[in-house]
């Protein structure tokens, strides 16, 4: 077995070490990495593995095992090799969804870790053909059942640990040794014998998880965050529960729309909603309740809702609360699905319904194809197509997340009139290398 250890050293410089049956182990120079990348890159492996942070790749009797893949990303290594990084996406992609459903299992919600990525942008070394071709790609190896000892030696001997919070007890090793097949082999994924939803104790509700990709990165604006938690904290987690969504959620929306700063803290669009009886779900309260958006309250008088003025949305109880109920209402115009519901917050549903048809046009889907699907997130390559709102919504909602891979949660009714809460963990696609 011919093996391939890459990795970045401790001063950021990209090494390769070689080990080869006929020269025991090569350490190879600066001049010849750049070639070696590049013939290991036309190579189309068999199996992609992920083990405790260490990428395998294996064709017969050649393997690359990329050390702390986290750092190898974040140093764009996976530029100098695109066809590797093409093969390993659907790797990294089904790792993270299979990681993001374990974790929740176990907190019950995202707190800040490492996330497997593979980002790719455009660097390349000065290319010297040595002996690396004839080291690596060309040499023949030891026979199969080596090959197999190895692996399980390989894996046993591997210690690498994941940076993850001291305030999430959980390692990549509690993945029990996955081993994700890629997209070009035979594929399987082992995370343990806990089903990949479970049941939560009150009210019968299902919980159902979710991973959705999108281009987006956390924002940097820690004056903008800061302010709008420290100010409305409060009220977002109150009425966040109330109404049966996600406190980071709610929080999100509110510091993108206003940082805390402005009187319509969710810049509600008033004109949207005007006259339109609202029918929302308290969870809390657990019963329906009813609000109309007018500035003609005697209009209602005599009927059992809760009339809500455009003065009134400068309080900021109320304006917090009936965001979240439109968040709800345009949630309902969208099947409920989540991440259209939020776009259509921003577009409005009349505006939302010609990027879904547009969509339609373009993609061949029908709407209900697109929506029974929480990780479908077709359509918002279609959200410039009306000259309202931001065709950005989406990433510059979740840019206020607090890492990458953290969950939303929304609840709402099944057919059996049982409270599903969808939960969907977001990754950004620059942390799968593509956009």
């Amino acid at each position: 077995m011919q093996t391939a250890e890459i990795r970045y050293d401790e001063l950021d410089n990209l090494c390769v070490e070689i080990e080869n049956p006929e020269y025991s182990e090569i350490i190879i120079s600066d001049e010849e990495i750049a070639y070696f990348l590049k013939e290991i890159n036309k190579i189309q492996f068999k199996s992609v593995r992920i083990h405790k942070n260490n990428l395998r790749l294996v064709k017969d009797d050649r393997e690359v095992i990329i050390k702390d893949i986290d750092n190898f990303c974040k140093k764009n290594g996976f530029s100098q090799i695109p066809f590797i990084a093409k093969q390993v996406k659907s790797t990294i992609a089904k790792y993270n969804k299979e990681f993001a459903k374990k974790k929740k299992r176990k907190n019950r919600r995202f707190g800040k870790r490492s996330v497997v990525a593979a980002g790719i942008v455009a660097g390349a070394l000065m290319i010297t053909p040595l002996l690396a071709k004839n080291l690596f790609t060309n040499s023949k190896g030891v026979e199969n059942q080596t090959n197999k000892e190895n692996d399980e030696d390989m894996l046993n001997s591997i210690s690498l640990a994941t940076n993850v919070s001291n305030n999430v007890n959980y390692t990549i090793n509690d993945l029990k040794d996955d081993m994700v097949e890629n997209e070009f082999a035979q594929e399987a994924v082992e995370v343990g014998e806990t089903p990949l939803t479970e049941h939560v104790a009150d009210n019968n509700s299902e919980d159902v998880g979710h991973v959705a990709y999108l281009d987006y990165q956390l924002s940097t604006d820690s004056i903008k965050r800061e302010n709008a938690y420290n100010n409305y904290h409060d009220l977002v987690e109150r009425f966040s529960a109330k109404w049966g969504m996600s406190f980071n959620l709610v929080m999100a929306i509110l510091t993108q729309e206003s940082g805390g700063y402005e009187n319509n803290l969710m810049q509600i669009e008033f004109d949207d909603w005007d006259e339109e009886i609202i029918k929302v779900f308290n969870f809390e309260g657990n019963r329906y309740e009813y609000f109309v958006l007018t500035n003609n309250p005697l209009k209602w008088a005599d009927q059992n809702v809760v009339c809500i003025t455009e003065k009134d949305l400068d309080n900021p109880v109320t304006n917090i609360s009936i965001g979240c109920v439109l968040l709800r209402k345009s949630a309902e115009y969208m099947d409920y699905h989540v991440l259209a519901a939020l776009q259509c917050y921003n577009l409005g549903p009349g505006n939302m319904n010609k990027v879904l048809n547009r969509a339609s046009e373009e993609t061949g889907q029908t709407r209900d194809e697109m929506l029974e699907d929480q990780e479908n997130v077709s359509f918002y390559q279609f959200t410039d197509i009306v000259n309202k709102g931001d065709p950005e919504y989406l990433s510059n909602v979740f840019s206020f997340l607090n890492d990458y891979g953290d969950s939303i949660t929304f609840k709402h009714f099944g057919d059996n009139n049982e409270i599903i809460e969808e939960e969907i963990s977001i990754f950004s696609t620059q942390q799968l290398g593509y956009h």
